[in-house]
């Protein structure tokens, strides 16, 4: 199994939109912020320093909605990696039903650090999140 990030936050008053729900593009800050720590916490410094991603694509499903003071579980793993893009999916649930609300599936794509331009990304790292 692949290794994974877990977070379960509370939705807030800055997360509601004019629907009186979670606004999409707060899902999407969601997901950044996950893949951004899981890799963070992982990766060891010298890869942080030589290695970055970059967003080549992002489907997201809306499939339930939050609202304010729902709690939500925020769990994230890599779900492949082929030469220099690597599937990261991350699901929403509302708790404590553990119910699915919404799923994404993101496309990132490694670049080296130092010409930011896409490169094939090193076993090391392949091995670190599977």
């Amino acid at each position: 199994m692949a290794k994974y990030k877990e977070l379960i936050l509370t939705v807030g008053p800055e997360h509601i939109d004019f629907n009186n729900h979670v606004n999409n593009v707060v899902y999407l800050q969601w997901v950044q912020m996950m893949s951004k720590t899981h890799w963070e916490e992982e990766a060891t410094p010298e890869m942080i320093n030589n290695y970055m991603w970059v967003i080549t694509r992002q489907e997201i499903d809306y499939l339930r909605e939050l609202k304010e003071g729902d709690e939500v579980r925020l769990y994230t793993y890599i779900e492949k990696s082929e030469k220099q893009k690597s599937y990261r999916n991350v699901e929403m649930y509302k708790m404590p039903e553990n119910v699915l609300v919404a799923k994404a599936q993101i496309v990132w794509t490694m670049l080296n650090q130092a010409n930011k331009r896409p490169m094939r990304i090193p076993q090391e790292v392949v091995e670190l999140f599977m």
